[in-house]
């Protein structure tokens, strides 16, 4: 009998746990300190850009979703990626999100998207890889932002 309610202790508290378990929390002190809610500012327009650990808990990887400058609510994301820890700075490898290139002739094409910013100084850049679909030229893009942080993760 008493096994029995050890056990169904044991159950118990184990259920009370996961119920109670919050957001996951960085590893690192690295990830831990760029986990937050920031703006994303280029030049021609804003977006809100939203920091958390990675889903593994890696180690120096935050999972980064995007949301348009009016979504404050947080309901509409337009593409999340995970970004990784390099020598100082962040990095999205090359990634698909809404981002079109659009041609004279008015065709649109998708192309995949990097991002690297500085850490400490929160600028960087968003680039892209055009082969030529428009023009027959290849060429390489890169659109300077600033990220401000405004706030802590959803959730925290």
């Amino acid at each position: 009998m008493e096994i029995r309610r050890i056990v169904t202790a044991a159950i118990a508290l184990s259920i009370s746990a996961i119920g109670l378990a919050g957001p996951a929390h960085a590893t690192d002190d690295i990830t831990e300190a760029a986990v937050g809610t920031y703006k994303l500012d280029y030049s021609w327009g804003s977006f809100i850009w939203t920091a958390v650990p990675c889903d593994d808990d890696a180690p120096q990887c935050l999972h980064i979703t995007q949301y348009g400058a009016k979504d404050t609510h947080l309901k509409n994301p337009s593409w999340s990626a995970n970004a990784y820890w390099s020598v100082g700075s962040w990095v999205i490898p090359p990634v698909d999100t809404p981002f079109t290139l659009k041609c004279k002739d008015g065709v649109s094409h998708s192309l995949p998207v990097s991002y690297s910013w500085d850490a400490a100084a929160n600028t960087g850049f968003k680039a892209f890889f055009d082969p030529g679909i428009c023009d027959g030229k290849a060429a390489s893009h890169a659109n300077p932002f600033t990220l401000t942080k405004v706030g802590p993760a959803p959730g925290s």
